[in-house]
């Protein structure tokens, strides 16, 4: 089997050479910017021609081979110019430093800024396959990190995320993980990878004893489809039950359009992730800022109606995840019910965070008289969702207005379906 990862135009002119000249010189030009790279791993779980090519009518090929029209695709501005997702000056307490961002008083990221794959649903695509990025890892980073949480006794986790943690080696990691269990209050590590659903090998007999060694508490898995639970994803689990069986295993679901957007499918997706002791922890809502918003976000109301009979009782609630928005202010658990509603006049005086920075009135969110939504009509100023919950309208564009982790209100992009 050819295992070698395609990373550039070369490669994959050299393992197919009949795809059409046009079309290897408008992967050139895209790689000219940005890094990609496609693993034998995903080209076994992708459907394909006879050649071997992913095909274009595929969900899941769409999103990680770079098929020339997708590449060029816009992403819509979120919060900023830069299509950064919930990278908020705040959120970075280190002066020049991009590596560590600290939104939550108990915990603090690792932001790795390698990565060796192209997702277009991932929120982190821009900042680590742009090679004209502004967002620099600085030799500093590391210890300039541990340093702060040296200085602040309240964090009580590490979490090495994206980019993607794990394409550092073994050595490298084994001395992170030494330096974060030489400070006495942190006591949970975690590693949020895609490697699952990429490259299995990285789950090594070595890398377990990592893990055991150094008592990392979780590692969350990104994955979307049944075709992904792959034998070798499987083998991979084993290894880890295996070598370090208190490490806790989730997964991190995003949702998008056309690709896991069936009940069934997820029903499936997240048996099979029970099957081989992955425990199914988010449904998440795909965020504004991505290269393939335009084409793969659908509607936060219309996930909830996917998700909603997984999360009801009617399934298992070992295999049904938690459905989230992660917004300015962090993640929002998507209320699985929907309602209109007066809102107590007090409560309407509060203002809400908008995306262009204002801070409107929540009064200014309710639907009045002639107003539809999917439906619905009203008579009067009411709020749909719930009461820390709302779907709305800000200048005539769908958004979610709804109160965060700290009691204050912000403000999501939503999309019409």
């Amino acid at each position: 089997m050819n295992t070698k990862l395609l990373q550039s135009a070369e490669d994959i002119h050299a393992r197919f050479p009949h795809i059409p000249t046009n079309e290897i010189s408008q992967i050139s030009d895209f790689n000219k910017r940005f890094r990609f790279g496609v693993s034998q791993e995903m080209l076994d779980y992708l459907e394909k021609d006879e050649h071997g090519v992913p095909l274009r009518s595929d969900p899941l090929a769409q999103l990680f081979w770079p098929f020339p029209d997708l590449l060029t695709a816009k992403a819509p501005s979120a919060y900023d110019p830069l299509w950064d997702n919930w990278e908020m000056p705040g959120d970075f307490p280190i002066p020049g430093n991009w590596a560590w961002q600290w939104k939550y008083t108990d915990r603090i990221l690792h932001r790795s800024f390698g990565c060796e794959q192209k997702c277009l649903h991932c929120f982190e695509t821009i900042r680590v396959l742009d090679k004209n990025g502004q967002k620099k890892p600085r030799p500093q980073d590391w210890s300039e990190g541990l340093t702060f949480i040296r200085a602040h006794s309240k964090i009580s986790e590490v979490i090495f995320s994206g980019g993607e943690p794990l394409v550092v080696p073994d050595s490298l990691l084994e001395q992170r993980f030494a330096d974060v269990r030489s400070i006495p209050h942190v006591r949970i590590i975690r590693i949020h990878t895609a490697k699952g659903i990429h490259d299995t090998d990285r789950f090594s007999d070595s890398f377990t004893a990592l893990c055991k060694k150094f008592s990392v508490t979780e590692i969350a898995f990104h994955i979307l489809h049944p075709r992904q639970v792959t034998p070798r994803f499987i083998a991979a689990m084993e290894r880890l039950a295996r070598g370090c069986g208190s490490v806790i295993r989730l997964a991190h679901i995003p949702i998008l359009r056309g690709v896991n957007d069936d009940t069934e499918v997820l029903k499936e997706l997240c048996t099979r992730l029970v099957e081989c002791g992955v425990r199914p922890y988010y449904f998440l809502h795909s965020m504004p800022g991505t290269l393939g918003a335009r084409r793969w976000r659908l509607s936060v109301s219309r996930m909830a109606d996917v998700v909603r009979p997984i999360i009801g009782r009617g399934f298992s609630h070992m295999r049904a995840p938690e459905a989230i928005i992660v917004s300015r202010g962090g993640k929002k658990t998507i209320p699985m019910e929907r309602n209109t509603f007066l809102m107590d006049r007090t409560y309407e005086r509060e203002t809400v965070w908008a995306i262009d920075g204002t801070m409107p009135d929540l009064d200014s969110f309710g639907w009045t008289n002639g107003d539809d939504w999917f439906g619905y009509s009203f008579s009067k100023n009411q709020f749909i969702g719930t009461p820390d919950f709302i779907y709305t309208k800000f200048r005539d564009k769908p958004v979610i207005v709804f109160k965060n982790w700290k009691g204050k209100w912000e403000m999501y992009p939503d999309v019409s379906d």
